[in-house]
């Protein structure tokens, strides 16, 4: 797998349920390259941070 399929495979994750041999490919392309590891703990935190930003009810937290 290359990173590319990584990256969206790692996006997509986010959004929906991967199938379990996208879930292999993903992990197993993870367990060696570091660069996709970075992408998928960014991609993860600015999630976390803008769901604490932004609450499910949509209004804004202001600082």
């Amino acid at each position: 797998m290359r990173c590319r399929q990584c990256a969206r495979l790692i996006s997509d994750s986010l959004d929906r349920n991967l199938g379990i041999m996208e879930k292999c490919k993903m992990f197993a392309h993870l367990t060696c390259c570091s660069d996709c590891t970075h992408f998928r703990d960014n991609l993860k935190l600015l999630r976390k941070l803008v769901h604490e930003y932004v609450p499910s009810d949509g209004r804004q937290n202001t600082p």
